[in-house]
């Protein structure tokens, strides 16, 4: 059984953004290992501040997310991080998108 902590955006998908009906609507969900420490600050932090941003990256854009969207931030996302960006991708069955589609 694998066991991970799972951090879910709230009040994301109260905003509408784009013209895209399946996908004007959105919640982020953030995976973890288990042992991971939730925190706002120190080196264990950038998970959480990372999945703020993104949120308000989707509200900010006009177009909101789409099946596919990606951030490049052009750099490590922190110190000591090896991620240079993040691929967000639509993982629910909506309006005639398939999950193989959304795989």
């Amino acid at each position: 059984f694998d066991v991970r902590k799972c951090l879910v955006t709230e009040g994301l998908s109260a905003v509408r953004r784009g013209s895209d009906p399946p996908f004007a609507r959105a919640e982020l969900v953030l995976r973890l290992p288990a042992d991971w420490p939730l925190t706002l600050d120190g080196p264990h932090a950038w998970p959480v501040l990372w999945l703020r941003r993104l949120a308000h990256l989707g509200v900010e854009s006009e177009n909101g997310f789409r099946l596919f969207t990606v951030y490049d931030h052009e750099g490590p996302l922190a110190d000591g991080v090896r991620f240079a960006g993040w691929l967000v991708i639509a993982s629910a069955q909506a309006d005639g998108v398939t999950g193989a589609d959304a795989e």
